[in-house]
C-alpha cells in the first residue's frame, strides 16, 4: 500500500463521521478546514469515476462501513493518477502544518497506526485491543492454550470414564447444530 494512503483515509475519516466538529473543537479552524479539503479532493475524485461514485456517496452517510472500500479506491487513484497522488501529499502536509500550528503533533513512520485522544489503533498485522481487558490474549498461528483454572464447565477424559460437571454448561447438538 502507498504510504500516502493510510494517512489520507484517517484524515478523511475522522473528517467525515462528523464534518470537522470533532477537529474544530480539538485543533481548530485551520486544520478542520484542511481535513475538510482532503474530504472534499478525495470525495471529488471518487464521484468522477463512475466505479467509484457510490462508495464516495456511502462513505459520506457511514464512514465507518464504508471505510474499506474507500481505502481500496483511495489506493487505486493514488497509484494510477500521480497528479491525485501530488494533490493528496500537498493537502496532507497542509493539515500536518495546521496541526503543528494548533499544538497538535502525530508522528507515524513505517507501517502502523496513531490513535489520540483515547482512541485505540493497530499496526499492520496488530491487534487492537479497547476497552477494559482481563484474562490472557493469545494471537498468532498454531497457539495452543491450556487454561487450567476456571470455573465450572465439563470435563471428559477422551479414555472414557467419569464425567464431571460443574456449573452452567452452553452448547450444540454436534449431529443437528441445534442448542
Amino acid at each position: 500500500m502507498d504510504p500516502l494512503t493510510p494517512i489520507v483515509i484517517g484524515v478523511l475519516t475522522k473528517f467525515a463521521t462528523d464534518h470537522g466538529a470533532d477537529i474544530l473543537k480539538k485543533a481548530g479552524q485551520a486544520t478542520a478546514d484542511a481535513a475538510g479539503k482532503v474530504f472534499n479532493g478525495v470525495m471529488n475524485k471518487l464521484k468522477g469515476d463512475p466505479r467509484f461514485g457510490w462508495i464516495a456517496e456511502q462513505f459520506a452517510k457511514d464512514p465507518e462501513a464504508y471505510k474499506a472500500p474507500v481505502t481500496d479506491a483511495v489506493e487505486e487513484q493514488i497509484k494510477a493518477d500521480p497528479n491525485f497522488a501530488a494533490e493528496m501529499k500537498a493537502l496532507i502536509e497542509s493539515f500536518d502544518k495546521a496541526q503543528q500550528a494548533a499544538g497538535v503533533t502525530i508522528v507515524n513512520t513505517g507501517s502502523g497506526a496513531v490513535a489520540t485522544q483515547g482512541g485505540v489503533a493497530a499496526g499492520a498485522g496488530g491487534m487492537a485491543v479497547g476497552g477494559n481487558v482481563s484474562g490472557g490474549i493469545v494471537m498468532g498461528n498454531n497457539n495452543q492454550v491450556t487454561n487450567t483454572n476456571r470455573n465450572g464447565g465439563v470435563d471428559i477424559s477422551p479414555s472414557g470414564g467419569t464425567v464431571n460437571i460443574t456449573g452452567d454448561i452452553v452448547g450444540r447438538d454436534k449431529k443437528t447444530g441445534n442448542k
